[in-house]
């Protein structure tokens, strides 16, 4: 099964219970199962290297930057 694939069924399992963005709140746990299944794929060696790389330069930029604002913008929603 392809990336795309399971990140479709994915979202699709998580659509109902949850939505990635519900009035400026962005859930942290789909976010993070999404890239955790990213992840997973960059290990597969039949993944043309670039994509490999792509793939560990967004994992890359969601810790260093994109993590922790989701965060405090969370945290400022929920206060006010």
């Amino acid at each position: 099964m392809d990336v795309a694939r399971k990140l479709r069924q994915q979202q699709q399992q998580n659509s109902s219970s949850s939505k990635s963005l519900t009035g400026r709140h962005i859930d942290l746990e789909w976010v993070e199962q999404t890239l955790q299944t990213l992840f997973k794929e960059r290990q597969n060696k039949s993944l043309d290297s670039r994509i490999r790389f792509m793939i560990q330069d967004v994992m890359d930029s969601y810790e260093k930057e994109w993590k922790p604002e989701i965060v405090s913008m969370n945290l400022r929603n929920a206060e006010g």
